[in-house]
């Protein structure tokens, strides 16, 4: 068995007693870094779904104007994006056109939100 210099297993002994604390401090970084990500993950959803909800309203109130909405119903619309088209609802035939959409969430920074947007035709 070769023998170790005093130095070294000095290290190794203090390398030892600090295991422990090394896997807490892993763990609670851990689950910071995953709730950041997650938050920024929602943040990221919720202005792609305000954007959709925009996108779809605009449409709704140029193919009412135009009256040619063939295919161009909120449901449809909104499922072409991922969006539960359960969640999405315009109110008014007429212009200018409202829709909201009922965005949730997947982590704890963010509540569930009404999105709204309300569009003209051109």
């Amino acid at each position: 068995m070769a023998k170790h210099s005093p130095l070294l297993a000095m290290r190794i002994r203090k390398w030892r007693h600090e295991n422990g604390a090394v896997l807490v401090e892993f763990a609670v970084i851990l689950s910071i870094f995953l709730l950041l990500i997650l938050g920024g993950l929602d943040l990221e959803r919720m202005a792609n779904a305000k954007s959709n909800v925009d996108w779809i309203a605009q449409q709704i109130a140029t193919c009412t104007k135009a009256k040619s909405c063939a295919g161009a119903t909120p449901p449809s619309l909104a499922s072409g994006f991922g969006m539960d088209s359960k969640n999405i609802s315009p109110k008014s035939d007429a212009n200018p056109i409202t829709v909201t959409y009922q965005w949730q969430p997947i982590s704890p920074f963010f509540k569930a939100q009404t999105l709204t947007s309300t569009a003209t035709a051109p």
